[in-house]
């Protein structure tokens, strides 16, 4: 049994904890964002994905 999360997956996890409700047009387009963002992320090298989150602590995001 394959258990990686898929970009998909992932963006419908993040996408059932929000707290805001969203029509279905808004949720589909959230989702087909957050799908290519978690592909990217996903695709990072381990120095990569450090200056991403890096940077991200500096916005405050993180």
């Amino acid at each position: 049994m394959d258990t990686r999360m898929t970009p998909v997956m992932l963006a419908i996890e993040f996408l059932r904890r929000e707290d805001k409700p969203l029509t279905p047009a808004q949720y589909l387009s959230k989702l087909q964002q957050l799908t290519l963002e978690f592909a990217d992320l996903q695709g990072l090298t381990t120095r990569e994905l450090r200056e991403e989150i890096s940077y991200a602590r500096q916005l405050g995001i993180h």
